[in-house]
């Protein structure tokens, strides 16, 4: 099981800076290549761009890491959504 943590905000530039955690819950299984989906809504929830952010790490059981990305999204989105889409596994 993987838990995902964000912190996102808008840089002066118009970007959309992404903060995150990824922890690894798991006892026995190991998680690599992390696919993240993000959604640019306007102010209805409505998608108006999307983008896939591929982190290629390795997490075994108990570990968690940090990663930072900047995407420039719609100039009228007015909120981010971040899902993690999916991650390979392999049990120890």
């Amino acid at each position: 099981m993987l838990r995902l943590r964000l912190i996102q905000k808008k840089n002066l530039f118009g970007e959309t800076v992404i903060e995150g955690k990824i922890t690894n819950k798991a006892s026995l299984t190991s998680y690599k290549d992390f696919e993240l989906m993000i959604h640019w809504n306007d102010e209805t929830g409505m998608v108006l761009d999307s983008a896939v952010e591929v982190i290629l790490e390795k997490l075994d059981p108990g570990e968690e890491f940090e990663f930072k990305t900047k995407r420039k999204g719609p100039r009228r989105s007015r909120s981010t959504v971040m899902t993690l889409r999916a991650a390979k596994s392999s049990i120890e």
